[in-house]
């Protein structure tokens, strides 16, 4: 049961009231790596209100069919069956049954006894407010139809609905345990974007920029079109919490700064740094990626909208960590919404600057001089200035080299 008492004292008054009143929880709570499309179809079953969930279960089929053969679901807010509730009374016992009754209108109310609309049901009746108690059946508010009993039949709609999401939990709890979730992405026009991870849609875009850097270097001359594949990139920058959970299961050496081989507190979802270009991409590909390359990293950067800074064309401190911030070390992953890319990446500008999987070299057609045996580092870091955290800003080093204004961020192909 998703609701459960924790050992803290959890009534079974609030156990109740939870199953009511709120969500319910996340299917990847109990099962890691669920698809999202499955849980919805799930969920949709599980609405509040009986009118949002599926009217039968030849839909729930249907919709559970295209998921299996196409990988998505499509889902509407209120299914097209329609429900109507028919209260009945009984007069030996006094008990309120359902019964069947004609097709009425969605917004109509059926009460089959209007003999019993007196005082002695006054305090059942819902819509006090709107129902007068003199009201007789001469009298009919708009909307209210009036009809003797019938028969009540052996099996309620109530039971029949009780045995459809039983019997739903159960085809799904099966489907999960006999078709887990894909560990990689399905190829396709849509394929599925891992967790953690955004899409980035292949395209044609101007790499570099023709005024040169600001420190009046030849490195990112001249302006020149390149084409990507499409691919994903990690949203954020690979964090201390995530590269600790490679060191425990791989036996890797962590950074050197940690201590007793553990990052500070209060620091895990600050970007991993003191990383070699050989550790990112280690790490990368124990988790099924690789690094970015340059021609990716600034694409994701700056969009085929050609902007100077991922979200523009002129810094703003609010919208990266620099230099000027004064803040003196990086800050938590995410931490400049203001900041994000095109491609809603975050960090793209500023905090730690980041490994690429390219080779440095000098554009085609540029006066600046190779280098060979260094990788590219892209992005800029907060002990750097502003003017050096544009999206076409390159830098280099030997790949064995680990600073602490150095992490990376992870890629993948998207086919």
């Amino acid at each position: 049961m998703p609701f459960e008492g924790d050992g803290s004292g959890t009534s079974d008054y609030e156990i109740r009231r939870g199953h009511i009143e709120m969500p319910v929880p996340p299917f990847s709570k109990y099962y890691p790596g669920v698809s999202l499309e499955l849980e919805k179809i799930t969920f949709k079953a599980l609405e509040k209100s009986p009118d949002e969930r599926y009217q039968t279960a030849r839909q729930c089929l249907e919709v559970l069919e295209e998921f299996e053969q196409t990988g998505f679901a499509r889902l509407t807010g209120r299914m097209s069956v329609g429900r109507r509730t028919v209260v009945s009374a009984d007069r030996s016992t006094g008990l309120q049954k359902m019964a069947e009754a004609q097709t009425v209108g969605l917004s109509e109310t059926i009460i089959t006894d209007p003999d019993q609309l007196g005082a002695n049901n006054a305090p059942y009746n819902n819509y006090s407010k709107n129902l007068s108690p003199a009201l007789t059946p001469e009298s009919k508010p708009r909307g209210v139809l009036f009809k003797k009993p019938a028969q009540a039949k052996p099996k309620t709609p109530l039971i029949a609905g009780i045995a459809f999401v039983t019997i739903l939990t159960i085809v799904v709890a099966l489907w999960l345990i006999t078709n887990p979730a894909p560990s990689d992405p399905t190829p396709g026009p849509n394929p599925r974007v891992p967790v953690g991870m955004i899409s980035v849609p292949g395209g044609e875009f101007k790499m570099g920029r023709d005024d040169g850097s600001d420190d009046g270097s030849d490195y990112e001359k001249p302006a020149h079109m390149v084409s990507v594949n499409s691919f994903f990139i990690d949203k954020y920058e690979v964090t201390n919490e995530q590269y600790a959970k490679y060191v425990r299961q791989t036996r890797y050496n962590p950074p050197p700064h940690w201590r007793d081989g553990a990052y500070a507190i209060g620091e895990a979802n600050f970007p991993v740094v003191y990383v070699t270009w050989r550790d990112a991409l280690n790490y990368c590909e124990w988790a099924g990626k690789r690094l970015p390359t340059e021609e990716e990293w600034e694409y994701a950067a700056r969009g085929k909208e050609n902007r100077l800074y991922p979200y523009g064309n002129e810094w703003k401190p609010r919208f990266s960590n620099a230099r000027e911030t004064g803040l003196q070390k990086p800050q938590n992953v995410g931490s400049y919404p203001d900041g994000i890319s095109p491609f809603e990446l975050f960090d793209m500008a500023g905090n730690v600057a980041e490994w690429t999987a390219s080779e440095y070299q000098p554009y085609s057609g540029s006066k600046a001089a190779p280098d060979p045996g260094n990788k590219v580092i892209r992005g800029g870091a907060f002990n750097t200035f502003a003017r050096e955290q544009t999206a076409t800003d390159r830098r280099f080093d030997r790949p064995h080299r680990s600073y602490e204004f150095i992490g990376f961020r992870c890629a993948k192909n998207a086919n």
